[in-house]
Parts: C-alpha cells; sequence; structure tokens
C-alpha cells in the first residue's frame, strides 16, 4: 500500500523537484506510527539467517484466541465497512485446516504492520497455522523492494520445517512474498492487489493523489520516472527483478492472484493475457486498491479464505469469515450484538 508514505514525501518535495530527493524519500521509512500498546497482544519476533541478516516479524500470543472479538472498521470514500469476527469459549471449537503449517502476511508499502493485526489474529484462529506479519519493504534500512527480507524468512521456514507454507502479499509484499515460496517447499502464493510495475504505481497514485493540486505544476511525471530509476539503480534492484508477472508465468508454484478492474495502482488488465497453468486469477470490478488490501470485501474474503483453506466456504459461514456488513445497513450491525 503506497498511499501513506506517498503522501507525506511528495509533500516534502513540492517546490524542489529534484528528483534524487524524491528517490531518497521513497526509499527511506514512510509507515506511519499507530498509536496503542500493541504489545499486549503481539510478540515481536526476529528471524535472521547465516549470515546474521536479520529482520523482525509480529505473531500473535496464543492468550489472545481463547475468547476472540475482532472488528475492523473503513471509511474509503463513499465505502464503509465494517467486518467483525467472534468467537466464544463455550462454542465448539472449528476446525484448524493449517495445522503444522505457516501463514506469512506481507505488508504493502507504508501499511504498519500492526493494522494488520486483526486480519493475523482471525487467520490464525480459523487455520491453525502460525502467522507472521512481514514489515513493509519502506521498513528496511536499505530499501530493496523487501527482498533483502527473503532470506532470513527463508532460515525461517527451514528451521521450523512446517508441512506447508502460505504467501499472503498485499501490493508491494508481492514481491518478497513470490521472491520466498521460489527459495520453499510446498508453498502456496496469495497475492492481493499485487504491484506489477513499480513505475505505473507510482505514476497512478501521483495523479491520483495530486492531479487538482496546484504545486503538481512544479513537479513533472518526468521527474517521478527519474526518481523511480534512481532508486531501482541505489537499490541494485534493476525492474526484472521484481517482475512477478513474468516470474510466475514460468512457475510451478501454485499462485492465487486478486485483483481489481478499478484499481489504478495496481492493474487487473496486467494479468489478463498471463498463461501460466499454476495461477488462478480472482477478477473484482468496483474496488480500488485500498480497498483491496484492506479485504473490504465479502466475495474477496470468501474467495481468498476458500482458496487459503482449501475448500469452497459459504457467504453465510461467519464462524468462518466474519460477518462483512455497510456501515449504514443497522440490521446487519445488529447481528454483531
Amino acid at each position: 500500500m503506497f498511499v501513506k508514505g506517498f503522501s507525506l514525501f511528495l509533500v516534502v518535495v513540492l517546490l524542489s523537484g529534484c528528483a534524487s530527493y524524491i528517490a531518497n524519500e521513497i526509499a527511506s521509512p514512510q509507515t506511519p506510527q499507530v498509536t496503542g500498546n500493541i504489545s499486549e497482544w503481539t510478540i515481536e519476533n526476529t528471524f535472521c539467517d547465516a549470515h546474521s541478516n536479520c529482520m523482525r516479524a509480529l505473531s500473535v500470543k496464543d492468550n489472545d484466541l481463547i475468547n476472540i472479538d475482532l472488528s475492523f472498521s473503513s471509511k474509503i470514500n463513499d465505502n464503509h465497512k465494517i467486518w467483525q469476527y467472534k468467537y466464544n469459549i463455550d462454542e465448539a471449537l472449528p476446525l484448524k485446516p493449517l495445522n503444522k503449517q505457516l501463514i506469512f502476511i506481507f505488508a504493502g508499502y507504508s501499511q504498519p504492520t500492526e493494522i494488520l493485526y486483526i486480519h493475523q489474529a482471525w487467520l490464525q484462529y480459523i487455520t491453525g497455522a502460525d502467522v507472521f506479519v512481514i514489515p513493509s519493504a519502506d521498513n528496511s534500512e536499505n530499501f530493496q523492494f523487501g527482498l533483502d527480507f527473503v532470506s532470513p524468512i527463508v532460515a525461517e521456514i527451514k528451521r521450523r520445517q512446517p508441512e506447508k507454507v502460505h504467501l499472503v502479499g498485499f501490493s508491494m509484499g508481492a514481491v518478497a512474498a513470490h521472491a520466498v515460496a521460489e527459495q520453499t517447499k510446498n508453498s502456496r502464493l496469495h497475492l492481493i492487489a499485487p504491484m506489477t510495475d513499480f513505475k505505473q504505481a507510482t505514476k497512478a497514485l501521483w495523479k491520483i493523489l495530486y492531479s487538482k493540486k496546484f504545486y503538481t505544476k512544479l513537479i513533472s511525471i518526468d521527474t517521478i520516472e527519474e526518481a523511480v530509476e534512481i532508486i531501482h539503480k541505489n537499490s541494485k534492484t534493476p525492474p526484472e527483478n521484481i517482475d512477478i508477472i513474468r516470474k510466475i508465468q514460468s512457475t510451478t508454484i501454485p499462485t492465487y492472484v486478486y485483483a481489481s478492474m478499478q484499481d489504478r495502482v495496481t492493474l487487473a488488465s496486467h494479468w489478463e493475457n498471463v498463461n501460466a497453468e499454476a495461477m488462478t486469477l480472482k477478477k473484482y470490478e468496483q474496488l480500488n486498491h485500498l480497498e483491496m488490501v484492506a479485504l473490504l470485501n465479502q466475495g474477496l474474503l470468501v474467495d481468498f479464505t476458500s482458496q487459503l483453506i482449501g475448500r469452497k466456504v459459504l457467504k453465510s459461514e461467519i464462524e468462518t469469515i466474519g460477518l462483512m456488513c455497510d456501515g449504514a445497513d443497522v440490521e446487519c450491525l445488529d447481528k454483531m450484538k
């Protein structure tokens, strides 16, 4: 998810128009801090490879999953959705279809790992897998599109020796998710609004966020494109290294791609002509980028859960997918009580 990070760096450089300065701001930490003491719910883990390259990942404390009451409310433009998942200890325990397996959730650009706690706790509860959230690429000391996280994660997977590994990549997080899958046995890829073209995504966000601002005349699209080239050079990551479409066309890794026709940041059209036997594409009509990465659609939630746990999930299975309501739907909201 690029939006918050780009909002910060573009305002800072309005009058400079300097491509190198813009590139530096993009590659610097942009993830906003989340208020509240999340240490009450999560554990911070450190993964390291054999060369002492380390990174952090968040997991869920087990005691949070005895009585569970999760809710997520988001209003994006005119779309106000509220999702809630509840479980009472007096109810029958659900099946744990992914027991002895791992799930890694890769945050999109500038997407706070703490915000993903809601989906992380839900997935750990309904699947029985150990679920980890991997920080967004801009959390790295040296920005590399998240590829510097790959080696420590692969080392941790080998140490744990799970039966299967499910890699969930949001937006830019799809780059690292795919790279880990390439080095992991029995892996499954779930890519939600995956970034297919960094330059296109950057320019799209520029137009979405700033096309009507008076200062856009001071910074040209050419300057933004130049900044993108500088990022590739400084990160030593050429565009072909993050071209997940090209890589997926030749992979045998089961891959599930979720994309929206209304997402102008990560285009669904990029996937329409992809010929890959191991890939399943699910398309949606009316969701923008933020709605996709927040899973703010019941159809998307059902499709993703079905592919993850390996069976057809029904919309009526609130014990599995929870309840998704429009913010103004009083009747639906009453069911949450």
